[in-house]
């Protein structure tokens, strides 16, 4: 019996420490963009300006192919817990460009430059929105962000199912040798 609850204990351990690493794929995110910005990196949506090129489309599903564009040499990827900014040359204006990503649905909690910065990439974030300034896109190449978001997952039940029944078998054990 005592094996048997040690086993049970195990594993009701095990997969209650284990937990989903939190991820964008199949999320939906929007954009806004001003693609002639003057100014510090921000996450206001009133710094969007429509009459500029804008990025499109206004809203996509993170997935396997490149969420938004501008033009056809601006290209801004989402992955799992990435962000991927390609620009070739020509660009067509040495103005900076600013996009606003919104309505993200996992909270972020930090974003970091894991590759080079020949564009000038800056960034500032809140929860549910991510900004990137690009200050030099006549230079072309790729920068890459880390997203970092919180994993606000409820445990699964057949966790809570294990750790029931691991209580259980500890009460159990408790009063026999009372």
């Amino acid at each position: 019996m005592r094996k048997l609850l040690s086993v049970v204990l195990a594993a009701a351990g095990i997969l209650a420490s284990a937990s989903a690493s939190a991820s964008l794929i199949g999320s939906s995110i929007s954009q806004c963009s001003n693609t002639v910005f003057s100014g510090s990196v921000t996450t206001d949506l009133n710094a969007c300006d429509s009459g500029t090129a804008q990025a499109a489309p206004v809203s996509a599903v993170v997935g396997n192919a490149v969420e938004f564009t501008v033009g056809s040499n601006r290209l801004f990827d989402f992955g799992a817990d990435t962000l991927t900014i390609s620009y070739s040359p020509p660009i067509g204006s040495s103005s900076p460009d600013l996009l606003i990503f919104h309505s993200i649905a996992l909270p972020i909690t930090s974003v970091s430059l894991i590759t080079g910065n020949p564009l000038a990439v800056t960034w500032d974030f809140l929860s549910d929105r991510l900004a990137v300034l690009v200050s030099a896109p006549e230079e072309g190449g790729v920068v890459t962000l880390q997203i970092n978001t919180r994993n606000e997952q409820v445990p699964v039940p057949g966790v809570l199912g294990l750790m029931s029944i691991g209580l259980a078998g500890l009460l159990a054990a408790r009063r026999r040798r009372v």
